[in-house]
């Protein structure tokens, strides 16, 4: 394939745009008025916020095509919000008419090209400052068409969409090319909102990799024009689904739009206004505001064989970068080559001669290369279990049909598969090994595993972050190596049967030897931290540039191996799976003789115990707030977004570290079950930590996530009052449990407004901060229900944090007589309720 790479250039090389030099003094424009592709006119909103007109999209002045749109006029990128015929760009001279019978079309070498569909005339036509033109009739301003009704790639505020009125959001098919691309969006008739894959250039609809499971008839999609908040909403007006972070810029002073990037990915995105008689700021762009749709959108899961391609195209892998803005990688397997780097999308192909002519009874002219953990699922034409990885070999090697075949080392499994493969990942669920056949005469001449190509729209925030955070995507990949190459040593010294060093792979984990971490720990002499299950140690990993990186490293006391070794890999499996800004990530462990040893990142902060309860300093509410909803999301990735929802069982202040931003991530998910139950003193049957245990962990009754909500809601009741969920000494009757003393507090009328606590704040309305922790503890309040049906899912209460949803006043916690109507209404969300034991082994 050699060493080709594709680069994908920023609109700004070679978008040029119509000037606006000439516009109307209003809005309004008369019948009879024209624009020619070519010229120097649009039509401009009254603020001057956006234009309408041909704007220029040529790769050079030579092509000269145009397409009828609406961009913003007042900031440089001049950045296209609506096109009217993206599949079918025009030639200077093209023009487009208001006519005299009051219909708006677009004529290129003398034939309408496109019109707006209208069944009646229209008296005038305006472009507004939303960034909405409309055809109106009659003195009562009636519109009979706009632009909001037919949508392109891009979402503006004050702009909705509802199932009916046909629209339909379809992301471009490459950044410089504007014609319908492979994605689209929109609500269905049960109010459900959907992100589809789409063929090209038919527009068949494949499956939907994306959703809100917003089942409510008549629900539509709403950019609110004041917050600018993107949400779905109810007919009755509740918001059901909020798609955008809290708090957005101020409207006022900053444009915001949400866009379908051409690589299927749901963005938002702001860029600040400028002021009339002041320059613009040439170094200013649009900056990401928060997490895009769907979240790592590579490990999307088709539920049907409809999946058309993929995300990156037949025959490839895709690869995320980063998962907070969800760039991803487009990879061609070793022995594949890009069919077309024009249009990448198209995938890849096989290197060399076709294999079925080089393929007989004696395999003379096909070879076997090995990879580790890529799959494609779903396109397995056979399968076989329990094999071995040398029967698997030989089966896909004797097998004229089988290109490829994946062994799993969970069940033992031969899955073969044929051309061409769709919807390629890396895969991080568990040990693969992928065996690729190609010729022995094949003329590949590139070393590497693949050649990849960038996907993932240009994001020129000028953030430093961003300069960071792509830093840190950088160097990890040496640090996994450097990891790599010393878990290879380690297999030989390793007392567990099965896989070696190099085949006990779960994503990015390693297997290390105890000397290793030893070593890196200096003999375990820096201690960091200490729990129930063992003592963490700072280490230090050398990567191949000769630089370091801090690690911790977990040393579990007392772990016993004569059985269970089976359930140890499965749970790293289990953890090593997980990948979300706010979970610390598992990068290895040592499974040696009697040592049992995690290795993680390295949080340069600690944890939130200290801080709350050791630090001089407490944190200020902006950081509490914060840390708080850094810790809801991640518990909804585990609740809601893996693959097996996963309870934590243990959340507590001392399982949420900071890093030097004060980023909090949580810590030992799922590890209780790695020891047996007589190893600590506070854990028997029950997992958990006294102050943050949930009622139902002391019934027989089944466990749900709901425990998880519970010891969330004693964090928050320690953030506001920063104080231990349980503090036997207090002299105050009734103080020592925080819960009980929390809805002591509340019933009384003292809320936090009134005991003091918010006078330390100063960066925003003293006022306004009061009310919010006044919220936040009542939202603490609703998650320590005894009665675990009327505590709130995760996905609510992050709705709530951010306030998306309204609080209402909660009952007490000891009284599980709450109006049925009420818990109803409330919390009427579907969630999973699995047994412990059914996501632990």
């Amino acid at each position: 394939m050699g060493s080709r790479r594709l680069f994908l250039l920023h609109p700004l090389f070679f978008l040029l745009i119509s000037s606006s030099a000439s516009s109307q003094s209003s809005s309004n424009v008369s019948l009879g008025s024209s624009l020619v592709a070519g010229g120097n006119k649009s039509w401009v909103s009254p603020s001057g916020h956006f234009a309408f007109g041909f704007y220029n999209y040529s790769v050079s002045s030579d092509d000269g095509y145009y397409l009828l749109a609406i961009w913003y006029d007042r900031i440089p990128e001049k950045t296209v919000v609506w096109t009217a015929n993206s599949n079918n760009p025009v030639r200077a001279g093209s023009k487009v008419d208001l006519t005299d019978d009051g219909r708006l079309q677009l004529r290129s070498n003398g034939k309408v090209t496109w019109s707006a569909n209208t069944s009646s005339t229209a008296d005038y036509g305006a472009i507004l400052d939303t960034g909405n033109f409309i055809l109106v009739r009659g003195n009562k301003s009636f519109s009979i068409w706009e632009t909001f009704q037919y949508p392109t790639d891009t979402f503006l505020p004050s702009q909705e969409m509802y199932y009916g009125n046909n629209l339909n959001v379809t992301a471009r098919l490459t950044e410089s090319n504007y014609s319908n691309g492979r994605f689209s969006l929109n609500v269905e008739e049960d109010g459900n909102l959907r992100l589809w894959m789409v063929n090209f250039p038919t527009q068949m609809q494949y499956n939907s990799y994306w959703q809100t499971d917003t089942h409510v008839n008549k629900s539509r999609l709403v950019f609110n024009e004041s917050t600018a908040l993107v949400y779905v909403q109810s007919p009755n007006g509740t918001i059901l689904y909020q798609l955008t972070a809290i708090n957005p810029p101020s409207p006022t002073e900053f444009y915001n739009r949400l866009t379908l990037d051409y690589d299927g990915v749901l963005r938002h995105y702001y860029h600040p206004k400028s002021k009339i008689g002041i320059p613009d700021d040439q170094s200013t762009s649009w900056t990401l505001l928060s997490s895009s749709i769907p979240n790592l959108i590579c490990d999307w899961n088709s539920p049907s064989p409809s999946i058309g391609s993929g995300f990156c195209g037949f025959n490839t892998i895709c690869k995320m970068n980063d998962s907070t803005v969800n760039n991803y990688t487009c990879d061609c397997v070793w022995g594949y080559s890009i069919i077309d780097e024009e249009e990448p999308w198209r995938g890849c192909k096989p290197d060399g001669i076709p294999i079925a002519e080089s393929c007989n009874s004696n395999q003379s002219g096909v070879e076997i290369k090995t990879l580790y953990n890529l799959d494609w699922p779903q396109v397995d034409y056979e399968g076989t279990y329990p094999t071995t990885t040398q029967a698997c070999q030989t089966s896909c090697l004797k097998d004229c049909f089988c290109y490829f075949a994946v062994f799993t080392t969970n069940n033992q499994g031969c899955y073969k598969k044929s051309l061409p493969l769709a919807n390629g990942r890396v895969d991080t669920s568990g040990a693969l090994t992928v065996f690729i056949k190609v010729p022995i005469n094949s003329t590949v001449t590139h070393k590497s595993k693949y050649r990849p190509w960038a996907i993932g729209t240009s994001i020129t925030s000028g953030l430093s972050v961003l300069v960071n955070v792509f830093f840190l995507l950088s160097i990890w990949p040496t640090v996994l190596s450097k990891m790599k190459k010393r878990g290879s040593n380690s297999a030989e010294q390793s007392d567990v049967g099965g896989p070696t060093g190099d085949e006990l792979s779960f994503g990015n984990l390693r297997s290390f030897s105890y000397e290793e971490l030893e070593e890196s720990t200096d003999g375990f002499a820096e201690e960091i931290g200490r729990g129930s299950f063992g003592t963490v140690y700072r280490g230090v990993v050398e990567c191949d540039d000769d630089s370091e990186i801090s690690i911790a490293v977990k040393r579990l006391d007392k772990a016993q191996i004569s059985e269970g070794e089976k359930e140890f890999r499965t749970e790293l499996n289990i953890i090593g799976q997980t990948n979300h800004r706010n979970l610390v990530k598992l990068l290895g462990y040592c499974n040696q003789a009697n040592h049992r040893i995690l290795v993680y990142e390295f949080m340069s902060k600690g944890s939130l115990s200290s801080l709350l309860f050791t630090g001089a300093n407490k944190p200020k509410w902006r950081q509490r707030f914060r840390i708080l909803v850094s810790v809801a999301k991640g518990l909804a990735y585990l609740h809601q977004e893996c693959n097996n929802p996963i309870i934590h069982c243990d959340i507590k202040s001392q399982n949420i570290l900071l890093d030097d931003s004060l980023d909090a991530k949580i810590a030992d998910f799922g590890l209780s079950k790695l020891l047996k139950k007589d190893q600590s003193g506070t854990y028997t049957d029950v997992r958990g930590t006294r102050g943050y245990v949930a009622p139902e962990w002391f019934t027989k009754g089944a466990i749900t996530t709901k425990v998880d909500i519970y010891s969330f809601g004693v964090l928050v009741l320690e953030m506001i009052y920063c104080r231990r969920s349980f503090e036997p000494n207090l002299e105050e009757e009734g103080a020592s449990i925080l819960v009980d003393w929390a809805y002591d507090c509340y019933r009384n009328g003292k809320l936090p407004s009134g005991l003091g606590l918010c006078d330390e704040e100063n960066e925003m309305a003293s006022d306004d901060w009061c009310k919010r922790m006044d919220k936040l503890l009542m939202i603490g309040i609703w998650c320590v229900q005894q009665d675990a049906s009327l505590r709130p899912t995760i996905r609510k209460v992050v709705l709530m944090l951010e306030e998306s949803a309204d609080v209402a006043a909660p009952p007490n916690p000891s009284n599980s007589n709450y109006d049925d109507d009420t818990k109803v209404d409330y919390f009427s969300e579907k969630e999973s309720s699995p047994l412990v034991n059914s996501m632990y082994g």
